[in-house]
């Protein structure tokens, strides 16, 4: 928070993903492998997300990558990265757990599953959810491919 400053519409400046600075408390929203760039837009994507990230992030990243993305949820499928870090150790595909943070587009609480941006969530698995109101919601877990569902063994609301 103490990157914040001043308060209005007077104090907001510039434009653009290079002049978003002090977005808050920073927490870690998404942990999974990058699946496609796109320097030009300012984004990178993985688990169906578009994540918004610096010229800097994005060109020290490669499709492949596990990432654990610090920052905010900007909206249903869309996140801000204050920070990127890469992991050493390769990704295994239905071994590793995944986390992913944002607002549904759409939740079945009968049904354990629910839609987040490009990605189909099963969360039969996890514990009950307790509703069904809009908010942000954590998943945690496995994806038996790299474009299919999230197997998620722990769905949660904020």
């Amino acid at each position: 928070i103490q990157d914040i400053h001043g308060s209005g519409i007077q104090d907001i400046h510039g434009s653009g993903i290079q002049d978003i600075h002090g977005s808050g408390t920073a927490r870690l929203v998404l942990s999974a492998p990058v699946q496609s760039i796109d320097a030009d837009e300012g984004v990178f994507t993985s688990l169906g997300q578009q994540v918004m990230a610096s010229s800097d992030m994005l060109a020290a990243l490669q499709p492949g990558d596990f990432v654990d993305v610090y920052g905010t949820v900007v909206g249903s499928g869309v996140l801000y990265a204050d920070s990127v870090s890469v992991s050493a150790r390769p990704y295994v595909i239905g071994a590793d757990t995944l986390l992913v943070v944002g607002v549904p587009t759409s939740v079945d609480i009968d049904g354990a599953s629910a839609s987040l941006g490009q990605l189909q969530i099963d969360f039969s698995s996890s514990s009950p959810v307790r509703n069904s109101s809009v908010g942000i919601m954590t998943f945690v877990g496995v994806q038996a491919d790299e474009r299919g569902f999230l197997f998620a063994d722990i769905a949660d609301r904020d």
